[in-house]
């Protein structure tokens, strides 16, 4: 479903802008992407339900709240995914580790463990499946 929802239009642009600017309102992101408002909803929407994204809401005066969008640590862990996609795009050999553990730091988890799913990709690559964090190395 995560790939699904990654695959609509608009998605990544969305997740890179808001993840460039760290919090956004639904009027900045409309603007900045020039995108339909009716269709910017139901995508925000989608990416709150399944939480990519955390919404939260604040009154301005008498007007419609401001809705204020940031990414989640899912969200976080799905802009991983698209730089994934861009390196086999670019045929890139790529190595990548996944650990169960909350730390994004693989090195210094003496937790971690790597899920025995994977595939082999070119001669030196490993796509590593089944786990919380993802580290992408070149």
């Amino acid at each position: 479903m995560l790939l699904k929802i990654l695959t609509k239009k608009s998605v990544k642009e969305i997740l890179y802008l808001i993840n460039d600017n760290e919090e956004m309102y639904w009027g900045q992101i409309q603007e900045l992407l020039g995108v339909d408002g009716s269709n910017l909803s139901k995508v925000l929407s989608l990416l709150v339900k399944n939480g990519i994204l955390s919404k939260r809401r604040i009154l301005k005066g008498d007007s419609m709240p401001y809705s204020y969008f940031k990414l989640t640590k899912k969200g976080k862990t799905a802009l991983k995914l698209y730089e994934i996609g861009e390196l086999l795009d670019d045929n890139q050999d790529i190595k990548i580790a996944v650990s169960n553990a909350d730390d994004d730091d693989l090195s210094d988890n003496k937790n971690s463990s790597i899920s025995n799913s994977y595939n082999n990709v070119g001669t030196e690559s490993i796509i590593v499946t089944n786990s919380k964090n993802i580290n992408v190395k070149k």
